[in-house]
């Protein structure tokens, strides 16, 4: 298990922030089984290929999952949608 407050997303950066989810849930587990939301990340277009920073209480647990609510919709894309993310950090920001 790791403590943490801080999760980075870094966009794709070579189109825009094209695979950006517009809403996903990072959620973390103790288990890997049963799953609690921590922070729900909003994406901003305008952002483009800036990092976007979620602050949370500090956590303690052993599993985090980035779940996608409401994808991108990308005609590029064989049906239509994709999430990409050159890097995700996690992180206590003390």
């Amino acid at each position: 298990p790791a403590e943490f407050n801080t999760i980075v997303f870094y966009p794709r950066q070579s189109i825009e922030g094209s695979y950006f989810p517009e809403e996903a849930a990072v959620q973390i587990s103790v288990d890997g089984k049963d799953w609690t939301d921590l922070a729900i990340l909003k994406d901003d277009g305008a952002l483009a290929t800036l990092p976007r920073i979620l602050h949370t209480d500090t956590v303690t647990t052993q599993y985090v999952r980035i779940l996608a609510r409401k994808m991108t919709k990308y005609s590029a894309s064989r049906d239509g949608y994709m999430m990409q993310f050159s890097e995700i950090e996690i992180y206590n920001d003390k």
